[in-house]
């Protein structure tokens, strides 16, 4: 199992932005909580925590978009191009489907890596 996309560069351009937009929001918390570590006045007061611990949960949530943003538009070192425009991730998994009663169930049972897509 793997995962395509048809390329949309226009797309692929936005998404790029989106995450740089995202990385410099990262960036500027980073360094406020830097700021923050470094002089530690008003760190024992109510309004300095309350603003970490905010700080602090903007900084997950924007790594979270990050992941999925890479999940759902990966860097192009992680994708192999094929034929028609489409573009592979080079890792993926094998898996056997099995039917435990109604129920599907995958059983991860190798990997696999590309290094080109050839047509014949």
């Amino acid at each position: 199992m793997t995962a395509f996309w048809n390329e949309d560069e226009n797309l692929m351009q936005k998404a790029d932005g989106w995450k740089d937009d995202i990385v410099e929001s990262l960036e500027k918390i980073n360094a406020e909580l830097n700021d923050m570590e470094q002089n530690p006045i008003g760190s024992l007061q109510k309004m300095g925590f309350r603003k970490y611990l905010i700080l602090t949960e903007k900084r997950k949530k924007l790594a979270a978009q990050i992941e999925m943003l890479e999940d759902t538009f990966p860097p192009k070192d992680r994708l192999v191009k094929g034929p028609n425009n489409i573009s592979f991730l080079k890792k993926g998994v094998i898996a056997v489907k099995r039917y435990q009663g109604k129920k599907e169930q995958y059983h991860w049972v190798g990997t696999f890596e590309f290094n080109k897509v050839w047509r014949e």
